[in-house]
Formats: C-alpha cells, sequence, structure tokens
C-alpha cells in the first residue's frame, strides 16, 4: 500500500502508566523501557549519567505479546515522562520516530486513528471519529514477539494482498467520511481477511461467522500479535449473546481470555 507495509491504529482504554521521581531506581524495568530511557535522555542532550538520579515507576493495563501495542504504549509513556521532567516539550512525531528506532511501533501516540508506517514512523493521515464503538477482545495463551513477527519474510503475501488492501483503506476511508461503523467494520474485516495469510488466527472462520450471523459491523486483528477484536455497538448488539454463541463454537477453549474494551481518541495524557 502506497509502497510499504502499514497500520491504522485502534486506540483503547487500556493505559501504560510512567511516573518518575528523584532518586535512584528501587525496581527493575523492562529492558525496552531501559533502552528508550537512554535514547530520550541522548534526544534531550541530557548527560547519560543523570539516569542514575532517576526512580523511574512503570504499571500498565496491557498484556504483553498479544498485540495490543503494550510495547509502543510503554515506550511513548517514557519518552514523554522524561521529556515532561526535564521541561521539554515534545511532538507525537518525534516520539514515533524514537519508539522506531528501537523496534516497529504503533501509531497510538497520535490523536485519532494514525495511518502510520511502523518501521519508519511516518505518519500518513489521522482519522477522526464522532463515536467510538466498544470491541470484544477474544485473546489465546498464544504471545507473538514483535521482532519475531518482523523475522517472517511477507512480501509476497503483501503484494498478492495489495489489491484487499486497498479496497479496506478506501472503504475505511469513506466509513469514516460518512461516520458509518458498518463500513468501517466491514473495512477492518477486509484487512484482517488479507493478513491471514500472513499470520493466519486460529478460528478465524467460525469467529467471522459469528459477527455476520448477529449483524456486528466486523473484526480487527492484532498486526504482530494473537488477539482478535469484534467491533460492536453497546446499545444495538448483545455482546453476552454473541459470547455464548462463541464458546458453543468452541472458540473460546482457545481464546480462553476475553476482554470488552472500548475505543478511545488515543494520543498521550
Amino acid at each position: 500500500m502506497m509502497g510499504s507495509e502499514k497500520l491504522i491504529s485502534c486506540p483503547i482504554n487500556r493505559f501504560s502508566r510512567i511516573r518518575i521521581e528523584d532518586g535512584r531506581q528501587d525496581s527493575c524495568l523492562p529492558p525496552l523501557i531501559e533502552q528508550t530511557i537512554q535514547l530520550t535522555l541522548q534526544h534531550l542532550g541530557v548527560d547519560l549519567a543523570y539516569r542514575h538520579t532517576l526512580n523511574i515507576h512503570h504499571s500498565s493495563d496491557l498484556p504483553v505479546a498479544k498485540g495490543y501495542a503494550s510495547s509502543t504504549a510503554d515506550m511513548s509513556a517514557t519518552v514523554v515522562a522524561l521529556s515532561r521532567y526535564f521541561k521539554h516539550t515534545i511532538a507525537p512525531g518525534k516520539i514515533a520516530e524514537l519508539t522506531t528506532r528501537i523496534e516497529p511501533s504503533d501509531g497510538v501516540m497520535f490523536k485519532g486513528l494514525a495511518l502510520f508506517e511502523h518501521t519508519s514512523g511516518h505518519l500518513y493521515q489521522q482519522y477522526t471519529l464522532k463515536s467510538f464503538p466498544s470491541i470484544l477482545v477474544l485473546e489465546p495463551e498464544r504471545t507473538v514477539l514483535t521482532r519475531d513477527f518482523h523475522n517472517i519474510s511477507r512480501k509476497k503475501q503483501l503484494i498478492t494482498s495489495q489489491p484487499s488492501l486497498n479496497e479496506a483503506l478506501s472503504l475505511f476511508e469513506q466509513g469514516i467520511k460518512s461516520s458509518d461503523i458498518n463500513k468501517i467494520g466491514h473495512a477492518t474485516t477486509v484487512s484482517a481477511q488479507a493478513h491471514q495469510k500472513i499470520s493466519a488466527n486460529p478460528l478465524f472462520s467460525q469467529i467471522e461467522k459469528c459477527c455476520e450471523n448477529n449483524d456486528l459491523p466486523g473484526l480487527c486483528i492484532a498486526h504482530s500479535g494473537s488477539i482478535i477484536g469484534l467491533i460492536y455497538e453497546e446499545k444495538k448488539h448483545n455482546i453476552d449473546s454473541v459470547l455464548s454463541q462463541l464458546k458453543k463454537a468452541g472458540c473460546l477453549k482457545y481464546y480462553n481470555v476475553h476482554h470488552k474494551v472500548k475505543m478511545i481518541s488515543g494520543g498521550i495524557s
């Protein structure tokens, strides 16, 4: 698509948090966050020795290595927290540039839904929804590390899928323009179908059928992850009935954890 692989972000009401205090570090941080600290201090022009005077606390609502963009959330929160601590302002584009220097990232640092090149940090477009749907996230035990996913050769599949992906983007932009969540859901489903050629989600067809039977707008998947999301509207759809049907179809044996989440406007607060 437009010469390279791209993502559209799907921000939800689950968060990563970073808090900084004066003093020596009193707990271990994930290596990715320590990498981000070093890179951000360099960007801010702060002596790396200053790291020994910072006590940085991390917490997160996001499961790791499932496709929730937990790494991007951790890195972005770290960049912003350090920038604020040293009284610097930092733009979302610079955050994206820094995080993608460490590993391919999601576009959740931008407000709205971001059409984003996950390896370079380049933002192509930001979209705004007037109202946000809910998502039933189905989560299996299987994990997918970002670096492992990006070791998969997928150029051939992406070229083959280009017509479908172009269709998905066109439908998505039509849905955004008309505030039509059904058209947006159709777009995400078309994209998810194309992605099955790269990284197949078990029981995908059964879950897709359940979406159709319950007149849900559609489903979405993690780019590098194992989760599947069923898009729904709380006032219109009985999601507990959908869960019962998924259970009868045997889907919840594999996707043994589920979360009801809400899409939000995105960005960092």
